[in-house]
C-alpha cells in the first residue's frame, strides 16, 4: 500500500478541511492513505431490497398519505412561523 506523508502548516489545509483557530499556525503531519473502492460505496444487496420493499406498509396510515406530497414544505413554513429559522430577505 502506498502512502503520502507531508509536514506542513495546518492553515494550508483550510481549502479542504476546517482548521480550528488554535491550530492554524501549527505544523502538522499529513498522511494520505488510499481506501478500497468497497469501503467508499458498499454494494447493494438487490435481493434484500426486493424482500424488504413494502414491508412497513402495514404500519402506514392511509389517511395521511395525501399530506406526504407537501410535508416538507409545510414543515418549513411551520418552523419559519415559529421563528426557528432566521431568514433574511435579500430581494
Amino acid at each position: 500500500m502506498q502512502a503520502l506523508r507531508r509536514i506542513m502548516v495546518a492553515n494550508e489545509l483550510s481549502p479542504v478541511m476546517e482548521i480550528p483557530s488554535n491550530m492554524r499556525k501549527v505544523q502538522v503531519e499529513v498522511i494520505v492513505l488510499p481506501i478500497s473502492e468497497a469501503a467508499i460505496k458498499p454494494k447493494t444487496n438487490i435481493n434484500l431490497v426486493k424482500k424488504l420493499k413494502g414491508s412497513l406498509n402495514k404500519y402506514a396510515n392511509a389517511s395521511l398519505r395525501s399530506l406526504e406530497k407537501n410535508a416538507f414544505e409545510m414543515a418549513i413554513k411551520e418552523n419559519y412561523m415559529k421563528g426557528k429559522y432566521n431568514v433574511k430577505n435579500y430581494s
